[in-house]
């Protein structure tokens, strides 16, 4: 029997040609639709979770944001200012550095806001201690002891030296923190001090020299001797009587005799 090849490139036999010749075609134009179809399909990327056109939701936005400042603050306390970089703080926080520049033009400008969220804590805290219907003696113990508290936890340690180090190549950073800070606070703690004034409990003084004393009465040497590693961080007994020594001193100073406008 005579053999033929065949379009399927495998010899058959002459009496099989034609049905052979006929399948093979027919595989042939299946093909060539399935590649025009390929060529003209297109494939559409596939969407990453959370992904999508528009702006995402409130809470989401603010917890991204959460997430990019907390990542910010571990980097810039554990490396400094000036070791840290964008990348590193992108990678913690699981962003693109393109992501964190959308938010923030400046390295400078992304510690800034760092600053402004600890800084937050710190004022939303104080706002609750000064109260007008408690003994003035109270409300200056609990704001003197949630001060000296708070400059001594070792985030914020960390984060003071952090700005002492970078403050003579960047000067604006310290500025801004003293007037989102203690700037900020003496200022509420000024305004405290003149309801007093006005109830007569203290007598006429500048409120806003008079708060930034009442700073240094409670903080004192603890502040320094922490960030210098002089000493370790009193526990809470000591601070406790330092900070009632310091009102006692305020008070002597400042108060008068019978407590009331005479």
């Amino acid at each position: 029997m005579r053999l033929i090849e065949s379009k399927c490139s495998f010899l058959l036999p002459i009496r099989d040609y034609n049905t052979s010749y006929i399948c093979c075609l027919a595989n042939h134009r299946n093909m060539k639709k399935t590649t025009s179809v390929s060529k003209t399909s297109k494939v559409k990327p596939r969407a990453s979770v959370g992904s999508g056109s528009g702006r995402p939701p409130a809470k989401q936005a603010a917890a991204r944001m959460e997430n990019i400042l907390s990542a910010a603050a571990e980097i810039f306390l554990q490396e400094g200012f000036d070791r840290a970089s964008v990348g590193s703080i992108a990678r913690l926080a699981g962003a693109s550095t393109e992501t964190l520049y959308s938010k923030f033009s400046t390295k400078e400008e992304l510690f800034q806001a760092v600053i402004t969220r600890k800084t937050e804590i710190l004022l939303q805290k104080f706002s609750r201690v000064l109260v007008q219907n408690q003994p003035i003696e109270k409300v200056l113990e609990r704001y003197g002891s949630n001060l000296l508290d708070f400059m001594l936890l070792p985030e914020m340690q960390r984060l003071s030296r952090t700005l002492i180090a970078a403050a003579p190549q960047f000067p604006e950073l310290a500025g801004d923190f003293w007037r989102l800070c203690p700037e900020r606070e003496q200022a509420q703690l000024a305004e405290y001090l003149e309801t007093q004034i006005a109830a007569g409990i203290l007598v006429p003084f500048n409120c806003r020299k008079v708060a930034e004393s009442f700073f240094s009465l409670c903080l004192g040497q603890f502040l320094v001797h922490a960030y210098m590693f002089v000493r370790k961080v009193p526990n809470t007994a000591e601070r406790k009587q330092h900070v009632a020594l310091a009102v006692h001193m305020f008070m002597a100073a400042y108060g008068r005799p019978t407590g009331r406008k005479q």
